[in-house]
């Protein structure tokens, strides 16, 4: 995510969450990346999961939310 590569961003999150499916941050950190390239419909489920598995910030969350929305 911190070179700017979003395809390998997104590859290396998802790989996360086949390790432990329940890692919240992972599904937080995709959506934002996904938020950022566009793909909003994949972003606000990423975010729903990520306030599933108990995203230890629900805040960041819901605001990654309310900008997908807008």
């Amino acid at each position: 995510q911190k070179i700017d590569n979003p395809a390998l961003a997104i590859e290396d999150f998802t790989s996360e969450l086949f390790l432990d499916i329940d890692f919240a941050e992972a599904y937080y950190s995709r959506a934002e990346v996904l938020r950022r390239s566009g793909q909003y419909l994949f972003a606000l489920n990423d975010y729903e999961q990520a306030l599933k598995h108990k995203h230890r910030e629900p805040y960041l969350t819901h605001y990654g939310k309310a900008l997908t929305y807008e």
